[in-house]
């Protein structure tokens, strides 16, 4: 019966997400490009700009919400017409694009090439055609408006963003960590992935820190959703790490570090970020910033049924889930 009513609740939610409610956005200020990327980066090199990069699809709700909230915003969009030079792209695209290297294909196959796994995700290049930044997903008009200051200043060249926001003063008064009873825990990373494997469960480290109100949200409003606690007992081992904590603990390579140590060495830039990881230790895939609970228990469920391995992203799944049903799980 549970297992029934997830699956439905997980297909009216993929249905939602992937239907035509949400057209593709368009701003003003997106560059009218020609979809060669090598000449697009020169462009904005000459101008003394930065390449970002939006990949979006039609139906989806975070798009939206960064076209009708973050693209609304007078100091946002002022940023980036200053500093950026932005191109939309459509992960489920047809139109020919020519990467940085000159390779030409679909925008959907650039996509996938470039393991895009969310929607939106914003890309950001420099003038070699590094990608020196990347959101995945949608964060806080607030935090967005500190990542493009960061990067259009150029301090990303002297340090990661947690130091620059902390030294901006976007830090919020501390509130405290929080515990949850499915937390195991942290002294050997290489323990842990073991035991997961053993268990044929999937590895998820929570970084978070004591001043983080989308943390507080994540425990307020996920993890007291009955569907997603289930799904963490039954197919995950969930550690959690305070990304400025200075116990000690063995990493992957059995090495002793600090959690804030660990954090960085993972190029850990907010809170809260989980990141799952297979038994051999490798990523699956990480995410930024906290989810709805539906849509949450949606990423759970592709990575914690194994869908990871039989299809080439959580996109694709969620595709695959809404046109095939249960075949597709």
């Amino acid at each position: 019966m549970h297992a029934m009513r997830l699956f439905l609740r997980l297909l009216l939610i993929g249905l939602i997400a992937q239907g035509p409610a949400w057209a593709l956005g368009s701003q003003p200020f997106f560059k009218d490009s020609f979809l060669n990327l090598q000449e697009d980066l020169a462009d904005a090199a000459k101008a003394g700009r930065l390449l970002m990069v939006v990949y979006e699809q039609e139906g989806c709700p975070y798009c939206a919400q960064l076209h009708q909230v973050h693209f609304q915003d007078k100091a946002i969009t002022a940023a980036l017409k200053k500093h950026f030079d932005v191109i939309q792209l459509d992960i489920w695209g047809g139109r020919e694009v020519a990467d940085f290297g000159g390779e030409t294909m679909t925008e959907k196959q650039l996509a996938r090439k470039l393991k895009v796994q969310f929607s939106p995700t914003i890309a950001f290049y420099d003038a070699r055609g590094a990608e020196i930044y990347r959101i995945s997903g949608l964060h806080k008009p607030a935090v967005f408006k500190a990542e493009l200051d960061y990067l259009a200043s150029g301090a990303y060249q002297k340090m990661g963003f947690r130091e620059y926001a902390s030294r901006q003063g976007q830090k919020a008064k501390p509130a405290g960590l929080i515990d949850e009873p499915f937390f195991a825990r942290v002294d050997d990373l290489q323990a842990l992935i073991k035991k997961a494997g053993a268990e044929d469960k999937v590895l998820a480290l929570l970084f978070e820190q004591a001043d983080c109100e989308a943390c507080r949200r994540m425990h307020d409003r996920n993890f007291m959703d009955g569907d997603t606690v289930r799904l963490l007992n039954e197919q995950f081992r969930v550690a959690r790490i305070d990304m400025a904590g200075s116990k000690l603990l063995k990493d992957f390579s059995g090495q002793a570090t600090s959690e804030a140590e660990l954090a960085k060495a993972m190029g850990i830039r907010q809170v809260p970020t989980l990141v799952f990881f297979d038994t051999g230790g490798r990523e699956i895939l990480r995410y930024e910033d906290h989810l709805i609970p539906e849509h949450f228990t949606n990423l759970l469920a592709f990575i914690g049924s194994h869908a990871y391995r039989r299809h080439a992203s959580f996109q694709d799944w969620l595709r695959a889930r809404a046109a095939g049903g249960a075949a597709a799980q």
